[in-house]
């Protein structure tokens, strides 16, 4: 009996070291949790909603590293954008944006990124980059809400250099 539990033992151990889920793992194929991801990005969220940039950080980081190929992560990096905007960290909420319009050429917040980028450009009164940028929008993304609002960007930055003109007059 003893001899029959023994054998039965070494059985076992010897499955769990062959077994290679037991194996480490590189890092860059690991393998991939959806809820993992999932649960990260509700983090991400919820930080978002608090407002804290440093946690929305941290979290972004954690989905880029883990998982390079989120299906959130050009969502992450447009409301780490607004946040940072909302906060006047503009130069960090620029560096987003323009994550978003560069490389997530298919993302469906590319056209309200590449807005954000225009706006901006305008509140840090640098006005050619930002009527550039608005144009930009209307060539893209023709009948688009953010075209409809780049437009009107567009008439109000004319509007003030109107103004600016008759001022100087």
């Amino acid at each position: 009996m003893i001899k029959r539990m023994r054998t039965w033992l070494i059985f076992i151990f010897s499955c769990f070291l062959s077994n290679p889920v037991w194996a480490a793992i590189p890092k860059n194929q690991a393998p991939s949790f959806p809820e993992g991801e999932k649960l990260i990005y509700s983090k991400f969220l919820a930080s978002f909603r608090k407002g804290d940039v440093t946690d929305m950080t941290k979290q972004k980081k954690l989905l880029q590293e883990n998982y390079p190929q989120s299906i959130h992560l050009d969502n992450a990096y447009y409301l780490m954008g607004a946040a940072e905007y909302q906060q006047d960290h503009l130069g960090e909420a620029l560096r987003a944006f323009d994550m978003v319009v560069n490389h997530f050429p298919q993302s469906s917040k590319r056209s309200t990124a590449l807005f954000g980028m225009g706006m901006t450009y305008r509140k840090l009164n640098l006005t050619n980059q930002a009527e550039a940028v608005f144009k930009r929008v209307i060539e893209l993304y023709p009948g688009s809400p953010e075209s409809q609002r780049a437009k009107l960007e567009l008439q109000l930055t004319a509007n003030q250099k109107t103004q600016t003109n008759k001022k100087s007059e």
